[in-house]
């Protein structure tokens, strides 16, 4: 089920694995298409080694895609990892893989354009994030989890910059409450730099919630913090996961696609909730 592909954007040679299942082959019907993007040092299919999202699209009907990164001479020692910012000397514009990447795979195979997520793992999150604003036009919601960041807003300022426009999404991250990347010992979401902290301000302020002004309710070990439009819909979320690690749940995998697939882009950009 899983396919591996290269293309070539901007001279560079770019991989990625694309997983289809069965009920999605030979399909005259457009699907979802939702992209697992790894953390620093990681790969597409070291995506597919540690997460279930192929179970869950078996179960659900969508595609998934696993792009890798590339090595970074700055990239703080970790090997392969992103770039959501424009090209410089050391770092190529990995947002031009992504959209060049979608692109082919709407060629390949039938993707329902107004259904396009991105989730992304530790530094993946920084990835999803970015392309949450800086190619907002592509995705409808991201979902995220144990988010760590380098920097402050001012990186999410910049990337808005190179956007002709930013839309709204649904947004959604995951914190373990055992990451020590993410959570200081006081439950604080803010460790040595790593600021997860740095995406919730981000669009708390972009959606103008003050930080009390959620809804709550738990799911076993998933506590759960959503805020609302003033028309009462559920656009940002996140979720504080009891005794989780650094590491990818099969959990939050299921709970990713059951908040992203109530979204969708409607034609003229704007956000749609359960089609409305």
């Amino acid at each position: 089920h899983f396919t591996y592909y290269q293309i070539e954007v901007d001279g560079w040679m770019r991989e990625y694995w694309v997983y289809v299942p069965d009920s999605a082959k030979n399909s005259e019907n457009a699907v979802p298409l939702v992209l697992s993007i790894h953390g620093s040092g990681g790969t597409g299919w070291e995506m597919i080694t540690r997460t279930d999202w192929h179970k869950v699209a078996d179960r659900s009907d969508f595609i998934v895609a696993y792009p890798t990164g590339l090595y970074n001479a700055d990239s703080t020692g970790a090997g392969t990892g992103w770039n959501t910012g424009a090209a410089t000397d050391v770092r190529v514009d990995d947002s031009a893989f992504i959209r060049a990447m979608i692109a082919k795979i709407e060629e390949d195979y039938a993707i329902d354009a107004s259904r396009i997520y991105a989730c992304g793992h530790s530094a993946g999150t920084g990835m999803a994030t970015g392309l949450a604003v800086r190619c907002s036009d592509l995705f409808a919601a991201i979902a995220t989890s144990a988010p760590v960041a380098r920097g402050g807003r001012d990186i999410y300022d910049g990337l808005a910059a190179l956007a002709e426009q930013v839309y709204e999404m649904g947004v959604m991250f995951s914190l373990g409450t055992l990451d020590e990347y993410c959570i200081d010992n006081e439950g604080q979401a803010d460790v040595d730099g790593l600021t997860s902290r740095t995406y919730m301000d981000y669009w708390q302020k972009m959606y103008g919630f003050e930080s009390d002004s959620y809804g709550y309710y738990e799911n076993g070990n998933f506590k759960n913090y959503v805020f609302c439009k003033a028309d009462g819909t559920p656009v940002y979320q996140w979720t504080k996961v009891i005794g989780k690690l650094h590491a990818p749940l099969p959990e939050e995998e299921m709970l990713f696609y059951e908040f992203m697939s109530k979204y969708s882009r409607g034609e003229n950009g704007e956000l749609l909730y359960m089609g409305k």
